[in-house]
């Protein structure tokens, strides 16, 4: 309802001479008001009054409470410009919106087929991955460590054997053969035992490196060494002798 239709008593005084109710004179200004919108004009014929309020002697009772001017046949309506501004106001913000709507539809819709643009100049640091803290090996003890790994000085061991024969077939056995700390201990003690026993005499009899390696005769008991009266056997049997 028009305010203007509830508060001016003027229409509470055209609703009782009508006879209708506040409600019902709305309803007929606004059509009279629509009419007059439509011709883009504040006058309307008596007869085109009435006809659009569907009231008989609207015009007249619009006239008699002075809501209208009378003009004769025509009538005209107190407000009816003021309120063509209005409507034509109204008129043209809902064109605006509507063009104004559907260029934001299209911005949407544009938005919603494009492709994502990647951020030129911005760097996505990675998070780094922590890395473990490997867990130490336990240290190996002498045996179990390979020859290669120990640091067993057979070029000493060989200059201390009294017959120096056969060494590079010699070097390859005894690299094979010693595999611990404690082999290599035993190899020195009893190369020193045969250099010992061996010093000053003639080492005619006296196995070769290669031999008393090849043999592993360090891992056994020194034997008494053959008298230069005592003639060998002409077989290998006894371990000293020489068989290369």
């Amino acid at each position: 309802m028009d305010s203007s239709i509830a508060t001016d008593p003027r229409f509470k005084l055209l609703a009782a001479e009508l006879g209708k109710s506040r409600n019902e004179i709305a309803g007929a200004c606004y059509y009279v008001w629509l009419a007059c919108y439509e011709r883009r004009s504040e006058r309307l014929s008596k007869r085109q009054a009435n006809a659009q309020a569907e009231l008989s002697g609207f015009a007249e009772a619009m006239i008699g409470c002075d809501l209208a001017d009378d003009l004769g046949d025509d009538v005209a309506f107190h407000g009816a410009t003021e309120r063509i501004k209005f409507l034509l106001d109204q008129a043209e913000r809902g064109r605006e919106g509507g063009k104004n709507g559907k260029g934001r539809r299209k911005d949407r819709a544009r938005k919603a087929n494009a492709k994502p643009v990647p951020n030129e100049g911005l760097t996505n640091t990675p998070t780094p991955t922590p890395t473990p803290t490997p867990t130490p090996a336990p240290a190996p003890k002498d045996h179990d460590l390979a020859p290669s790994a120990l640091d067993f000085d057979f070029d000493s061991v060989y200059q201390q054997y009294p017959r120096k024969a056969g060494k590079k077939t010699g070097m390859t056995k005894i690299r094979k053969s010693v595999k611990t700390a404690e082999d290599f201990a035993a190899l020195k003690a009893a190369v020193d035992r045969m250099s010992a026993a061996w010093r000053g005499q003639d080492l005619t009899y006296c196995p070769h490196w290669s031999t008393f390696v090849s043999q592993e005769r360090w891992r056994d008991e020194l034997l008494p060494m053959p008298s230069a009266r005592d003639k060998p056997p002409a077989d290998d049997s006894l371990p000293w002798l020489e068989v290369e």
